[in-house]
């Protein structure tokens, strides 16, 4: 086993053999929690919605799965990362006569990373004035990989009354007519199974629309009207 290397990466140096064993062991690690990460970001559902409200006398009627928010941009960076890593190798190192790269360009990011590690590792290492910043980009992925999954995940529900969906009142733009509002449906995020009360209330279709609180969900129920 070769010995951690105390000192740091230069940029556009070629790497170290103790960094290099350090990168092919990180980008394996990534690949590794790619699925996890991905999984992460599904929702599961059977049906749509819920109508319970907190003022209710039941529990609120979730059937939505674990979302994990958090994991849906770290797993978007670690595919579009992958991606790079197999465009260059492809592109870049010239393999001996009937080797191939263990992978293509179709392949899923996952097994683009684990075919990389195992058998491209060194050469990304060597590879002149790319080793140290290929090091350095795959230490800070991983970092948000497993700071992603130790995210708690919440439940996105969306609302409904009388079987019609609530929908965002945000006006998105100003017309001689009058306001045109957003009308997407809106959804609760709920915390943990143990909370029958959402943390938020959101727009569906803009992030940036009014978050309502939770203490506006009867009056959101109460005022919402169908649009004719």
């Amino acid at each position: 086993m070769v010995p951690a290397c105390a000192r740091t990466p230069v940029p556009a140096a070629d790497l170290c053999p103790q960094h290099v064993n350090e990168l092919t062991r990180t980008l394996a690690q990534v690949a590794e929690l790619m699925v996890p990460l991905r999984r992460s970001t599904l929702r599961v559902t059977t049906h749509r919605s819920y109508t319970a409200r907190p003022s209710g006398g039941g529990e609120p009627r979730d059937v939505s799965a674990a979302w994990n928010p958090a994991a849906t941009p770290v797993a978007s960076q670690a595919d579009d990362y992958a991606g790079f890593l197999a465009r260059t190798v492809i592109r870049e190192r010239v393999m001996p006569a009937g080797q191939s790269y263990g992978f293509t360009l179709n392949d899923r990011p996952e097994l683009q990373l684990t075919v990389i590690a195992r058998r491209h590792g060194g050469w990304l290492g060597r590879y002149p004035e790319l080793g140290p910043d290929v090091l350095d980009s795959m230490k800070g992925l991983l970092r948000r990989v497993e700071a992603a999954l130790s995210t708690t995940p919440v439940r996105r529900v969306l609302l409904e009354r009388d079987g019609e969906a609530i929908r965002c009142r945000d006006v998105v733009l100003e017309t001689d007519y009058g306001p045109v509002l957003c009308e997407s449906p809106l959804a609760a995020i709920l915390a943990s199974d143990d909370h029958a009360t959402p943390s938020r209330i959101v727009c569906t279709a803009d992030r940036d629309h009014t978050s309502y609180a939770p203490s506006q969900w009867d009056e959101l129920v109460t005022a919402w009207t169908p649009t004719v």
